[in-house]
């Protein structure tokens, strides 16, 4: 019994290509789409941790039963708010540990939370790459940022949720006009 597992990027991978990649992570990606077609047709199931990840599998041609299993969150008990100043808005930004850094840009929407924060000079941006005790990070948090433009469930919009934090989660197009409207109603909400 072969089960195959999924998350975002790998499932986006099967179908397309992401800009700004390398000759090398295409030859990887064109490998593993053939390994993984090969396989389709002697496993089980494949999992995904969200279901929307199961239409890049099936517009690539899977026929495998898909079924989504979500990972559990790093931190599942809400924190206490600490009293600050200012507006904090956090986002995740793991370019500082990847090899591809425009195109792992290009996924989290990097460039578009750069157009934000040119924007906003009066926010307080918390940039976090992983290796943070998010515990003290969400304490401080008024809004999450995830523009992402291939994603699958985020554990840290599950913190988000756990937290009562606002947030702004997209698994593909992020809209800036969207993300400016939230962004101004949470931040007049809090004056």
């Amino acid at each position: 019994m072969i089960i195959l597992k999924f998350v975002g990027t790998d499932a986006y991978l099967m179908n397309k290509y992401m800009p700004y990649m390398g000759w090398k992570w295409k030859l990887k990606t064109v490998f593993n789409r053939i390994v993984y077609k090969i396989l389709d047709k002697f496993v089980s199931e494949i999992i995904v941790d969200d279901i929307y990840l199961s239409k890049h599998l099936v517009e690539a041609g899977f026929t495998s039963s898909i079924r989504e299993v979500r990972d559990p969150v790093k931190y599942p008990q809400p924190i206490v708010k600490v009293k600050h100043k200012g507006f904090n808005v956090l986002y995740y930004n793991p370019t500082k540990h990847k090899k591809n850094k425009n195109t792992i840009r290009w996924i989290y929407g990097i460039d578009i939370i750069e157009q934000l924060k040119d924007e906003y000079t009066n926010i307080n941006w918390i940039e976090v790459d992983g290796e943070q005790d998010m515990n003290e990070v969400w304490s401080i948090t008024d809004f999450y940022l995830r523009p992402n433009r291939s994603d699958a469930a985020s554990r840290m919009v599950q913190e988000a949720l756990i937290n009562n934090i606002p947030y702004y989660h997209s698994q593909f197009n992020p809209d800036y006009g969207t993300i400016k409207l939230k962004l101004n109603e949470i931040i007049k909400t809090r004056n």
